[in-house]
This record gives structure tokens, sequence and C-alpha cells, in this order.
């Protein structure tokens, strides 16, 4: 999830929000938005077996990704992490 969101709305102060997205897992409400140089991912809804794998915004990877307040490694070596809603992540640049 988070992958094809264009940078510019991903930038845009006002954010992203998808509210309802259909998946085999339940529905998905997802909330993206700029704060200062961190980008903060509200995640709930949908439960898959192995978590849902965000991409971080911007097309790079960021310094530090914290998931519920807690310092996460990526799973892809760059910008994704596995997580299981409902969370709050947050890409730091």
């Amino acid at each position: 999830v988070g992958a094809g969101i264009p940078l510019e709305w991903a930038r845009d102060p006002a954010g992203v929000s998808v509210r309802g997205l259909r998946t085999w897992w339940g529905t998905l409400d997802l909330g993206m938005k700029p704060v200062g140089r961190t980008v903060r991912v509200t995640l709930d809804g949908a439960a898959p077996p192995g978590g849902i794998e965000l991409h971080a915004p911007y097309g790079r990877r960021p310094r530090m990704i914290l998931v519920n307040g807690v310092r996460a490694a990526p799973t892809d070596g760059g910008g994704a992490v596995n997580v299981r809603a409902p969370a709050i992540v947050e890409f730091r640049y």
C-alpha cells in the first residue's frame, strides 16, 4: 500500500485519505499527511494474515521509520515496512 500515491499528493499539506478500500481481508482506511520532514500514515481496518506492506512516499528511503512510536526496520532494505492495522507509521526524512 502507498507505492502508487503520486509524490505531489504525499507532499500536499491537505494529505491523502482513502476510506473503505475493499480488500480480500476487509475494508482499509488510510490517511497520509506531511508533518515537517515526516510523513504520518494511519491505517485501520483490513487484517491480512501476513500484515500490510506499507511503502514510503516521496520515492526515496526515509532515514527512520516508526510504527506506533517504535523504531522499525524496513522489510525491503529501503522504504517499506510490514504493519498490522490499526497502526500509525511515521516515515522520517
